[in-house]
């Protein structure tokens, strides 16, 4: 997927924070574990959007320590950012917007590779996907919201799979 706007980030950020108070490590491990293949938001990313919403009195931020551990920063969402969250979740929902798909770029260039070696990677890449998808139905299900964004990136997924079935069965011998 593409990259993420800096109010996707913002939606993103305030959007779990809606849900619970958490540390910007915690964020870090929820995107890269739920959210990555779409937001490919990086960690320098996710700790600029915390500071800029903090400054913008979005969020609030404490200081937090447990045992022995360096203290961490644990971030609330202020009823500002409740409104703020809610006016970009309102304004991302009301129109359509096209998926960025990572690997276009080479879709281009197809043209540039004798078929036998573009069959070959077409394959591979149609395998990778089947192992996203595997490895995606495999997770336990998620109730409420979660599960509109992993079925409509299985669907995609999907959609991807019988598109390369076409593009390979119609690549000359």
């Amino acid at each position: 997927m593409g990259r993420a706007s800096s109010s996707e980030h913002r939606l993103l950020v305030l959007g779990l924070l809606q849900m619970q108070e958490l540390h910007g490590y915690q964020l870090a491990e929820i995107i890269d574990s739920h959210f990555d293949s779409q937001t490919r938001i990086k960690k320098a990313t996710l700790y600029d959007t915390l500071k800029k919403l903090d400054s913008e009195g979005l969020v609030t931020s404490r200081s937090e320590q447990r045992g022995n551990r360096p203290p961490r920063t644990v971030y609330a969402l202020t009823p500002q950012g409740d409104e703020a969250f809610l006016a970009l979740l309102r304004e991302s929902l009301q129109s359509y917007q096209e998926p960025g798909l990572h690997g276009d770029t080479a879709l281009m260039f197809l043209g540039a590779l004798p078929s036998a070696e573009l069959r070959e990677l077409l394959q591979s890449r149609r395998a990778s996907l089947e192992r996203a998808l595997a490895k995606q139905s495999a997770h336990d299900p998620h109730h409420g919201a979660l599960d509109a964004l992993l079925s409509r990136r299985a669907h995609h997924q999907r959609a991807e799979a019988a598109w390369l079935d076409e593009l390979i069965a119609g690549l000359p011998d």
